[in-house]
């Protein structure tokens, strides 16, 4: 999660709308994209530079694979900050295999933010599964899967927009919780997802892909 705590006494506004055709006309195939956008917006956020940012957004498919990686590896890039000594971010060739298989689930739902023509940052929901072969979906758990946002966007309030729609889009496709891994080390994630009414589940677990020690966060819905 690359949000940052947005702090200073500067009013932002922050306008979320749809990026070309609405995507609930059916005109876009593939993930079935959040809803709600054209209606979430204009709400005065904090910004320490006070700027003005006009966002829209667009459903993620799996031929922005590239765009999502490349918002992926600038995401891991910072985990540099708190990550051991000597730590690095899994191979690119390794998520973005993995992007086009969550991409293409049944539910899967992927939401791009830009920023005019640049990405700034994008959020994904899917099933939770377990741990068998089967991989099979748990009765009411959603999963937040991702949700990066590109540094230049740090503060202007686009996390807690994302994952507010995030949440919203799971309670309305009939989850009853969701959940999260951060690194439990990643002291600014985890402050933003307990503000965000996030609360820790289970203690820290290695991921041995990631090379660092994950911590679930849950929240009812």
């Amino acid at each position: 999660m690359g949000s940052r705590p947005h702090s200073s006494d500067i009013n932002l506004s922050l306008s979320l709308r749809y990026k070309g055709s609405d995507p609930r006309s059916g005109a876009l195939t593939g993930v079935r994209p959040l809803f709600g956008c054209p209606n979430r917006g204009l709400t005065p956020l904090r910004h320490s530079l006070g700027a003005v940012v006009d966002f829209s957004l667009r459903p993620g498919v799996v031929a922005d694979v590239p765009l999502l990686a490349e918002t992926v590896r600038q995401g891991f890039d910072t985990y540099r900050t708190f990550a051991p000594r000597g730590w690095t971010p899994p191979e690119e060739p390794i998520e973005r295999a993995g992007m086009v298989e969550r991409l293409g689930l049944p539910g899967t739902r992927c939401l791009i933010a830009y920023d005019g023509d640049v990405p700034a940052g994008h959020v994904a929901v899917i099933a939770a599964r377990d741990q068998t072969e089967e991989r099979a979906p748990i009765p009411g758990l959603a999963h937040l899967w991702m949700l990066f946002i590109r540094e230049p966007w740090w503060g202007t309030g686009l996390a807690p927009h994302l994952l507010a729609l995030a949440v919203e889009q799971a309670a309305a496709d009939g989850y009853d919780v969701m959940r999260l891994y951060t690194p439990a080390g990643h002291s600014r994630a985890r402050a933003f997802y307990e503000r965000e009414g996030w609360m820790v589940a289970a203690d820290p677990k290695w991921e041995p892909m990631l090379g660092l020690d994950l911590i679930e966060y849950r929240r009812p819905l």
